[in-house]
């Protein structure tokens, strides 16, 4: 078993639980392929089936019990790391690919939205949060106390491998020859925050924001705006 497994395998039920509502929204009503890349036990994919928003949802996961469930609910589950697994469709298959909190956890990030583009079709998007580095806590336990501490979640979890910010963010998605249609705040702000942003001319806005979520698409000509 490599570590990146036991870390996976250390992780409680809850973890594995959850559905990324905020990426099921953006995703239209319509026949769609979608592929969920660290599909958990499979609820993401169940609701984007269950809401008319895919024909056929298939997911990727490393942790086994996890696999297990999925099944029950996902038309395909694949058990394995996203960066070792052949993936056994055609080029251009899925309208949509998620990676909701997943290229964090990766060794080579790059390599492998490169790999995943080519399964992303002419039109498709694929979409990701992606935890920010510069979020204020973290820089505050940093340079305040001193400590850069690992934790069972969030940004600073225990199998997170990269870390990103806003601008390396974009240079992940350039380098693997992707455009960003959008890339956005994962949740609101305070009044006190706005107010912060506006006095400081959105100097530091970054340092608020604790994930994004980006929208990307294959397309090397003028996209259509999503």
């Amino acid at each position: 078993m490599s570590l990146i497994e036991k870390i996976y395998k250390q992780k409680n039920d809850l973890y594995f639980n959850g559905s990324s509502e905020d990426l099921i929204a953006l995703i239209p009503t319509g026949d769609h392929r979608i592929l969920d890349v660290g599909c958990a036990n499979g609820n993401t994919g169940f609701m984007l089936k269950k809401t008319g928003k895919a024909k056929e949802v298939v997911g990727i996961e490393i942790n086994e019990p996890a696999v297990q469930i999925a099944s029950s609910q996902l038309d395909r589950v694949i058990l394995g790391n996203i960066e070792e697994v052949e993936l056994p469709f055609a080029q251009n298959y899925f309208d949509y690919i998620l990676c909701g909190d997943v290229l964090e956890h990766l060794i080579d990030p790059w390599q492998t939205l490169k790999k995943l583009g080519n399964y992303l079709s002419p039109n498709g998007f694929l979409i990701a949060s992606i935890p920010n580095i510069r979020y204020w806590k973290v820089l505050k336990a940093l340079i305040w106390e001193k400590k850069w501490e690992y934790t069972h979640e969030g940004i600073l979890d225990r199998g997170h491998l990269r870390f990103f910010s806003y601008v390396s963010i974009l240079d992940l998605f350039h380098d693997a020859g992707f455009r960003i249609c959008k890339i956005f705040d994962r949740h609101r702000h305070s009044l006190n925050v706005r107010l912060f942003n506006v006095f400081t001319f959105n100097r530091f806005c970054d340092i608020f924001t604790l994930q994004y979520i980006v929208i990307a698409t294959m397309q090397t000509e003028k996209y259509k705006k999503f």
